[in-house]
Order: structure tokens, then sequence, then C-alpha cells
């Protein structure tokens, strides 16, 4: 899976659980988002279970989830096929 289709996935559900009026670019924090903490959890578990990426074994930094970019990277990076 091509990081472009990762971003496409990612931002369709992060749509639909927060507003699809949200604008979402690579540089889109968590709180531009308005990602809070319930909704890091269900996007943690959308992550895991659609790309096979298990956060809690490779180690969450904080850098590592700033933007939507750099969850994209981090889920292409680690993404199982």
């Amino acid at each position: 899976m091509e990081i472009t289709q990762i971003k496409i996935e990612l931002k369709e559900y992060i749509e639909a659980l927060l507003s699809p009026e949200i604008e979402i670019t690579d540089n889109s924090t968590l709180e531009d988002m308005n990602v809070d903490s319930l909704a890091l959890v269900k996007l943690f578990v959308f992550i895991e279970k659609k790309f096979g990426v298990m956060l809690g074994e490779i180690g969450i930094r904080k850098e590592n989830i700033a933007t939507f970019g750099k969850i994209s990277e981090l889920i292409f990076d680690n993404k199982k096929d």
C-alpha cells in the first residue's frame, strides 16, 4: 500500500469520526483536527486494525504523531501487508 492510499483512508476515518468539515493537510496537528483523548484511542485502534501497525509495540513518541503527515509516515514505515 502506497502512502497516498494510507493518507486517503486515514483522512476518511478521521472525517467520519470527528467531522467532514475539518480540513486535513500533512501539517495538521491533532489539535487542528480536534482529536481529543477518546478520539486518539479510537484512531489508534483503527490504525492497528486497518494497517496492522501495533503502535504499542513500536513505541509511540510525540514527534511521531505530531501531524497528520507524521502519523501517515509512521503507518507506512511499520505497516503489515
